[in-house]
């Protein structure tokens, strides 16, 4: 690769990227509530039936509940960033029920590294057609980022509510999982570092960017054909099959 083609792909994912996390750009109010949504769908369904039995005492209430909800006026000691609350409820035992609250930053969450998975897309020079393959990949890895962060989180908490059990060995698994997917951001912009390879890059494309691979990939250590050559082989492959 060339240094100048490396520069500017560089700078374009600067670009991009400071673009996304500009402050004024706040789009938790889009993506935030996707957040709850999917985590009402895939963990929250004892939460539905919560409030459905607050509303009608003829709904028998769970005994678990894993309730996704907006902040509000009633959690005023999460930091500003907090956007989701998760609240846990376990009232399976006597005496008052254990209750615990869980607080989340929807943009530490999802949209930090959402956003370099877009920058990356967006400064690598190809197709349309490619980049919108791309972006279907990076939307399959952040819903599997997700349901992985949102799985591990729940699991530690619940486990101290005694609402499942967690040998202790799977309890160290689950904290250092947190420790990663919540605390840090490194492992989880990996993950769309490996989609963006995957899904953004061709063979050919080797040739085009990286100096060597050109003849590295020939056969038999002859140069590839070019493209008019490429042109003229299928010609004269046509010319011989119609002539038979």
């Amino acid at each position: 690769m060339s240094r100048l083609r490396l520069w500017r792909f560089v700078l374009v994912f600067a670009a991009i990227y400071g673009l996304l996390m500009l402050p004024w750009l706040d789009l938790k109010p889009f993506y935030g509530p996707y957040i709850r949504g999917f985590g009402v769908v895939v963990f929250g369904q004892s939460g539905k039936q919560f409030l459905a039995s607050v509303k009608d005492s003829a709904v028998p209430r769970p005994p678990h509940v894993v309730l996704f909800r907006a902040r509000g006026a009633v959690d005023p000691d999460w930091p500003e960033s907090t956007d989701t609350m998760i609240v846990l409820m376990n009232s399976d035992g006597p005496g008052k029920p254990e209750i615990r609250a869980v607080g989340l930053d929807s943009e530490q969450i999802i949209w930090i590294q959402f956003s370099f998975f877009l920058a990356l897309v967006g400064a690598t020079p190809m197709p349309w057609s490619r980049r919108a393959w791309c972006l279907l990949w990076g939307v399959l890895a952040a819903h599997v980022h997700l349901l992985v962060f949102l799985k591990v989180v729940l699991a530690s908490h619940m486990s101290d509510l005694s609402m499942i059990y967690l040998s202790p060995f799977a309890k160290a698994v689950v904290i250092d999982a947190v420790k990663l997917l919540a605390v840090v951001s490194g492992p989880s912009m990996l993950l769309y570092l490996f989609v963006w390879i995957f899904a953004a890059f061709r063979r050919q494309d080797l040739v085009r960017w990286v100096n060597g691979w050109k003849e590295s990939l020939a056969p038999s250590g002859k140069p590839l054909p070019t493209r008019q050559q490429k042109r003229a082989q299928l010609r004269a492959a046509h010319k011989v099959t119609n002539e038979t």
